[in-house]
């Protein structure tokens, strides 16, 4: 499975309100898939005006399942044979093949690495496992400053070699190690959105542990309603609403600091680590939603500012997203204020 970076949504982040305000009219017909992948739950619901037949919806909750699970054997880090643990493996002088599902992954993370200058960066693994968020859960103490200094020695987008043409992969140095986690999540929703679509579907929500993507309308004439949650300061999530989302054809992510943490000598660890200091981050960024054209793009976006925070997120908005909006909620003291794009208001409803 991925590595849960990111809890389940219903449990960060987004609440979702499957059945959500109003019923479906007699016309139409909304059904509701689930299932697990990734190490965390999918859920998907879909309008039909003719209904489904339940050999049809099975057949549909099949191949959902079929799409997220490939996009996880392509890029775990737990499961042994797929292109991210192949590569982990991997010396200096080999050169490995990978699906190109993979590629479309790996060149995001190598462009928002290079965006980020390193804020973001894909090849974070030893860090991740070093503090204990990773594979190797079971190291419980922090890392000293030696170690993170040696570890990021092996850290950084440069060290990559990626032939797009060839759909191959190589390594500089030997103990570079990659992690989708940012952002494959997200990457499956759009996969499994794009098979709905092929089937002609036009109006579903599909959700993949937190990060989603929605198309059409839920009702005629009623978009999809996405809570996002009000952060806590408690590991469970506190079903409080912060703004709510109407949406169409838009993907959601969101990315915080509030629900995964270890505690280490009576302090805060954060998940979330900045690959050039190789800590975990340290700013007052509790959680931030992003609205993107696809959910990869979203989810790793989503990271990506929760490091830099919002000053230096919103110059890479505007410099290189300008059709991407944000929503940062800060912690002031001890309660929590919003500090959003410009575009993100309208889109947006109060509880």
């Amino acid at each position: 499975m991925i590595s849960a970076g990111k809890q389940a949504v219903l449990a960060f982040g987004l609440i979702l309100a499957f059945s959500g305000c109003g019923e479906p009219s007699p016309q139409a017909t909304l059904w509701h898939l689930s299932g697990e992948t990734m190490g965390t739950t999918w859920h998907a619901t879909i309008r039909t005006e003719e209904g489904m037949p339940d050999s049809q919806r099975e057949n549909v909750q099949k191949m959902i399942q079929i799409q997220l699970d490939q996009v996880d054997q392509a890029m775990s880090t737990y499961k042994v044979d797929s292109d991210v643990s192949r590569f982990n493996r991997a010396s200096s002088s080999e050169v490995l093949s990978i699906r190109p599902s993979t590629g479309v992954n790996l060149e995001l993370g190598l462009q928002l690495a290079q965006q980020t200058k390193g804020a973001f960066d894909p090849t974070v693994l030893p860090l991740v496992n070093a503090w204990g968020f990773g594979p190797e859960k079971h190291r419980l103490a922090p890392p000293s400053i030696e170690e993170i200094q040696s570890i990021k020695k092996r850290v950084g987008w440069q060290h990559v070699l990626w032939d797009k043409k060839d759909q191959t992969i190589r390594k500089k140095l030997a103990g570079v190690q990659l992690d989708f986690s940012a952002f494959a999540k997200g990457y499956g929703v759009d996969a499994a959105s794009e098979f709905l679509s092929t089937l002609g579907l036009k109006d579903f929500l599909v959700e993949v542990g937190g990060e989603l993507r929605v198309r059409g309308e839920k009702l005629p004439g009623q978009p999809w309603s996405i809570g996002i949650e009000k952060p806590t300061e408690q590991s469970m999530p506190s079903k409080m609403i912060q703004e709510v989302l109407l949406l169409t054809d838009r993907a959601v992510a969101t990315s915080g600091d509030y629900r995964n943490f270890r505690m280490i000598d009576g302090k805060r660890i954060s998940h979330i680590l900045d690959p050039r200091t190789g800590l975990p981050i340290i700013n007052n960024v509790a959680s931030v939603t992003v609205l993107a054209d696809d959910c990869m793009t979203a989810d790793a976006l989503a990271t990506a500012l929760t490091v830099l925070g919002p000053k230096e997120g919103m110059l890479l908005l505007q410099e290189h997203y300008p059709h991407t909006e944000a929503l940062f909620i800060l912690r002031q003291g001890n309660r929590f204020t919003a500090v959003q794009t410009e575009k993100f208001s309208p889109t947006t409803v109060g509880p």
